[in-house]
């Protein structure tokens, strides 16, 4: 009687939870509840600060990663509208993407840059919500 013996191969998922044609997954457990963030990125407290009173909010939070900066930029992309957050704006300026998003009386800026003096390819987010004054 012969055996046969069969292998799983899963794929490599590649640097911090990316997947799909280096698609990045989010987070199970975001620092805010409705920005999403990417797997296995870290906030940078030293970096961060946040406060709320009532309905006004203000963030600004800086996360570091791995990932490319392209990836990272078309992630925000897509799950952004996912929690409710329109796009407005995007750019780029000497390496450094930055995307506008607005939801109700709120504006949120991600910025992603490389991390300066980085030899791994870590990436840097920093998310601004701060409430829309007309």
């Amino acid at each position: 009687m012969q055996t046969v013996l069969l292998l799983a191969v899963g794929g490599c998922a590649g640097p911090q939870g990316a997947g799909r044609e280096g698609a990045l997954a989010a987070s199970p457990r975001p620092y805010e509840p409705d920005i999403p963030l990417p797997q296995g990125f870290r906030l940078t407290d030293q970096s961060s600060e946040d406060w709320a009173a009532g309905p006004i909010r203000y963030v600004r939070h800086r996360y570091t990663g791995r990932a490319e900066k392209y990836v990272v930029r078309r992630f925000y992309l897509e799950q952004m509208p996912l929690v409710r957050w329109a796009a407005v704006s995007s750019g780029s300026v000497g390496g450094s993407h930055t995307l506008r998003f607005r939801r109700q009386d709120e504006s949120c800026t991600v910025t992603i840059a490389d991390e300066p003096a980085s030899l791994l390819d870590r990436v840097r987010v920093e998310v601004l919500i701060a409430p829309i004054v007309d």
